[in-house]
């Protein structure tokens, strides 16, 4: 065979003598086309894949694409199929030209163009339209014209020709990285389509786009088990006998595959042959495989390269800016990112962050949360990437981004404590409550991980400076949980870094959390902590408030005359320093213990004047407080009609600050009020006490929330409406019982829903037996009565259902 090289457009081809039998040509080394009949353009076109899961959605698009009229309005005729490497774009296109085949569609055929070489470079414009000639039996390169112009001409004259013939063609062009490579391919009839695959999501002016994103949990595992069972299981035996701890071992692996088809099927494949790996050591080898290399070790090996697909070459075709930003979010200890901290993370002066983001967003390693959400995520396949780009950062660099982030956390924090406390200024203020809560709950992902990280990178003074707001917030959303670790870190940081203020300041939100938790002993010991230090510093408003953390302690012990003086005494402290907020809390609490003495008349008088400081202050949250605090004073002192004024201004205020829990509280006293009144006025404090329930539960005090289901359900057991009760008292039974551990106030719901249970029983209105023990959870539903079923639902159904 004699071989002479032929120049063809921007790459070099070849005509090669075969046998004596015809010529062949060669475009950019990816394709061969031999002399002789036209080939079946269909040809071309990869073998289906074995299986395909989780694309159903997408193929459907891919389907109507295929079959859209050309008049329509919103006709295209390009489609990109776009994701990153490994999640089965080449399957999907694939799967979707067959099946378009199969319905008849495409009758001219199907073309198909590897627009990468074999080593990961693209094929120029030349070489895409060269390979895509050949596929359409041009023999000769003669015949295709010098520039490029001139070929695609050809090509969409070809096409059109074959139209003619045989039919409209589709058009696959696969592993494109430029829209250059794909503008030369547009077909010139509407009736052809182009269908594109490429990494990126590239800007190409109409195309529909259909994004290759990774699997869910589901249709991973549906995957893994078609991908091992086609293999041939070996030591691990069928999907169907394996036990609960082997599941959780097979999910551990997918949630390392990042939850790609390409990941999925080589895990699979260490399954399947000869003496496989388990799969528990298969999770240890890589599990420890990945903390090697995220910790710096080498990004190769038998084990990596599956999970690794690609990123390399993906990572290489960022632009510079794109390339810098990615390890830097891999400092980011939470799951999301706003543009503004990535500005931060990235240094001064990066007002191209939003560009920035964007090109990893075409890369498909970031994505927006919700679009216009302006909250960034990383995918799982790049989180570990960028975290092992991270570690190889130089020290000082990784460590500046580090502070820097975390000083706009704090600042966070810190806007989210003002907004909470009704301080800042009016910038800060201008988001109502709802805004602020939301807010919270964005950050909180990230602002209790920040307090991590900045302790394991030894920036203490960071760690405190975090740790002190955003364990304010956390007591006042109560999320104990995460206060526990949060506080013990960040008063260890405020010690190792000498700030003696904010350990005291920590040390009082833990006493507030221990208070919280009735472990009043122990809230004790940490405020008499605060208290000395701060004594020692001379620090008045610290002090002040520590005394009045001390006070409430006392409070709760029933020692009322101890805590009133100390309260006395704060407030005349914080006026005498100008803080009126916590002037007009002290005044409120010493109303509350002198309520608590039974001295009503003295009570009242502290809520006046409480009320008056917040009133002058603006302060509608602090003002609604004390209005419901009256109102239940007057409720338990006199006619409960003479409370119910202070509980409606009491919600008129609540409802203007966006307070949903001062809102509940108001409507639990009012229809407190009205419970006992004519069946008029039961009809309407029914009403108030289960928007009470919703609304207290919505706020995060579920304790309140259970004690007005536990009422709601004492009077349908009272009324007889027994169907009902079983659902307000199963509420507030579980909610005691799971939420706070209190076996013996769940007991009082729960024991008194036994009782109703008990009365539909012997009327043969229940058909489930009392079979299940005190404190469990009862079956979520029973039959009631012939053809009835009612479930536990969060919100009454029994409207209409016989209660017998």
């Amino acid at each position: 065979m004699n071989q002479e090289p032929e120049p063809v457009g921007a790459g070099m081809h070849f005509t090669t003598n075969v046998s004596g039998t015809g010529q062949a040509f060669v475009a950019g080394g990816d394709m061969i086309v031999f002399d002789g009949p036209a080939p079946v353009a269909m040809a071309a076109l990869p073998a289906a894949p074995a299986y395909l899961v989780g694309r159903a959605e997408q193929l459907d698009a891919l389907s109507e694409f295929f079959l859209a009229a050309p008049e329509g309005p919103s006709f295209t005729n390009i489609a990109l199929i776009t994701g990153f490497a490994g999640s089965g774009k080449r399957a999907l296109a694939t799967a979707a030209a067959r099946q378009a085949l199969q319905r008849g569609r495409f009758t001219g055929g199907v073309v198909f163009v590897d627009l990468e070489h074999d080593d990961g470079r693209p094929l120029s414009r030349g070489q895409a339209l060269a390979s895509a000639l050949f596929s359409l039996g041009l023999r000769h390169s003669a015949e295709m014209g010098g520039s490029d112009a001139d070929r695609t001409s050809l090509y969409r004259s070809l096409l059109q020709d074959r139209a003619v013939a045989r039919g409209p063609v589709l058009v696959v062009a696969d592993n494109a990285s430029r829209p250059d490579q794909v503008d030369v391919l547009l077909p010139g009839s509407g009736e052809h389509r182009l269908l594109v695959t490429s990494r990126e999501l590239l800007p190409i002016a109409g195309a529909r786009t259909v994004v290759t994103g990774p699997l869910d949990a589901a249709d991973s595992f549906l995957l893994l088990h078609y991908a091992v069972e086609r293999r041939g299981l070996s030591r691990i035996g069928s999907i169907e006998s394996l036990t609960s701890t082997e599941m959780n071992h097979l999910h551990g692996l997918l949630e390392l595959s990042g939850l790609l088809p390409a990941a999925i099927t080589e895990i699979a494949h260490h399954f399947s042959q000869d003496g496989g790996l388990t799969a528990e050591e298969l999770l240890g080898d890589l599990t420890k495989a990945l903390d090697s290399y995220t910790e710096g070790g080498p990004p190769d090996g038998p084990l990596l390269a599956p999970l690794r697909r690609g990123f390399d070459e993906t990572y290489l075709r960022l632009g510079p800016e794109a390339a810098e930003l990615l390890p830097l979010l891999g400092l980011v200890p939470g799951p999301n990112i706003t543009s503004r901290q990535a500005a931060h993370l990235a240094g001064p002066d990066r007002d191209d962050i939003r560009s920035r983001l964007a090109a990893l967003a075409r890369a498909h390693l970031v994505a927006e949360e919700r679009v216009g959400c302006d909250r960034w995520r990383l995918h799982p396949h790049a989180r570990r990437e960028a975290t092992a780009l991270a570690r190889r950062l130089p020290q000082a660099v990784r460590e500046a981004a580090q502070r820097r982030l975390l000083d706009e956390y704090a600042r966070i924090a810190r806007i989210a404590v003002e907004e909470t406390n009704g301080e800042g200024s009016a910038l800060h203020l201008r988001a109502g409550r709802k805004a602020s809560r939301e807010r919270f709950e964005a950050e909180c992902p990230n602002l209790v991980p920040g307090v991590d990280m900045a302790v394991s990178a030894g920036l203490d003074r960071h760690a405190a400076e975090l740790a002190l707001p955003v364990c304010q917030l956390l007591l006042h959303h109560h999320r104990f949980d995460e206060l526990a670790t949060c506080a013990k870190a960040g008063v260890g940081a405020a010690r190792r870094a000498g700030d003696r203020t904010t350990e005291a300041e920590l040390l009082n939100v833990r006493g507030g959390w221990l208070r919280k938790l009735g472990g009043h002993h122990e809230a004790l010991g940490q405020y008499t902590q605060a208290h000395d230090i701060f004594a020692a510093l001379d620090d008045r408003p610290g002090r002040a408030k520590t005394l009045g953390n001390i006070a409430s302690i006392h409070y709760e012990r029933g020692e009322f005359e101890q805590a009133y003086v100390i309260y006395r005494e704060v407030a005349a402290e914080f006026l005498a320093l100008g803080d009126t907020r916590l002037e007009a809390m002290c005044l409120k609490n010493a109303g509350d213990t002198l309520a608590a003495a039974d001295e009503l008349d003295a009570a009242r008088h502290a809520y006046t004047e409480s009320i008056k400081v917040y009133r002058q202050r603006g302060d509608l949250d602090g003002e609604a407080e004390v209005l419901n605090s009256l109102g239940e004073l007057l409720r338990f002192a006199g006619p409960p009609q003479e409370a119910l004024p202070y509980y409606n201004r009491a919600l008129q205020l609540a409802e203007d600050a966006e307070n949903p829990g001062l809102q509940g509280a108001a409507l639990r006293g009012a229809g407190e009020c009205l419970i006992d009144g004519t069946a008029r006025r039961r009809r309407e404090a029914l009403r108030m006490l289960q928007r009470a329930a919703d609304l207290l539960e919505q706020s995060g005090n579920l304790r309140a929330h259970a004690a007005v289901c536990g009422r709601i359900g004492r009077h349908y057991y009272d009324t007889r409406k027994y169907a009902r009760a079983i659902d307000y008292l199963h509420r507030a039974g579980i909610v005691l019982l799971h939420e706070f551990k209190d076996t013996d106030a769940a007991a009082v719901p729960l024991g008194l829903m036994d009782q109703a249970r008990r009365v539909m029983e012997g009327r043969g209105l229940l058909r489930t037996p009392l079979n299940y023990l005190r404190g469990q959870r009862p079956p979520r539903s029973w039959e009631v009565g012939p053809g009835h079923v009612f479930t536990l639902e969060p919100k009454p159904w029994t409207d209409g259902l016989s209660d017998g």
